[in-house]
């Protein structure tokens, strides 16, 4: 009787052991297909995009600042100084700044609001009110757009006397 114990035990051990791979292999199965799925979800989202912005060859605008950091050096309190940010459209499309925002009220960003032609240039002027500000002056600009890195950060910096 032992040698007839000891069969099914093995016959059982075996049956566990084929469950345990074929549930392995499914997990493994699912996780490929997933992974496939995933996969097909990204390219249709990129193609998506480039079909919006005009076709798989296009750049779609582009942003390119001729400086990030515009340094007003040592002012007088009271002062108020205008500077300039130059920026060009590098890209193959219009590019359009949908919003600047500074990180005080006592810079005022103005810019064009039409649309740039690839290849052209603009400013962006900014207004500091140094009253109430002592010491150094390190501002925060944010400019929003179309380009394909629609955030461009540039700052102002001033030692205010």
């Amino acid at each position: 009787m032992s040698s007839y114990s000891s069969v099914n035990k093995s016959i059982i051990f075996v049956h566990r052991m084929i469950i345990v791979i074929s549930i392995s292999l499914c997990i493994c199965a699912l996780g490929i297909i997933g992974c496939t799925g995933e996969g097909n979800k990204r390219q249709q989202s990129v193609n998506e995009t480039s079909i919006v912005r005009g076709g798989e060859d296009s750049l779609g605008p582009d942003i390119l600042f001729d400086t990030l950091v515009n340094s007003l050096g040592e002012i007088i309190e009271g002062e108020q100084v205008l500077c300039y940010f130059k920026y060009h459209n590098r890209g193959d499309e219009p590019l359009l700044i949908r919003s600047i925002k500074a990180g005080c009220g006592c810079t005022v960003p103005k810019w064009n609001e039409e649309p740039l032609k690839p290849g052209d240039s603009e400013d962006i002027k900014v207004l500091f009110n140094s009253s109430g500000k002592r010491g150094k002056q390190n501002i925060r600009i944010t400019v929003t757009s179309n380009a394909r890195t629609p955030i461009s950060t540039l700052f102002l910096k001033a030692e205010v006397n």
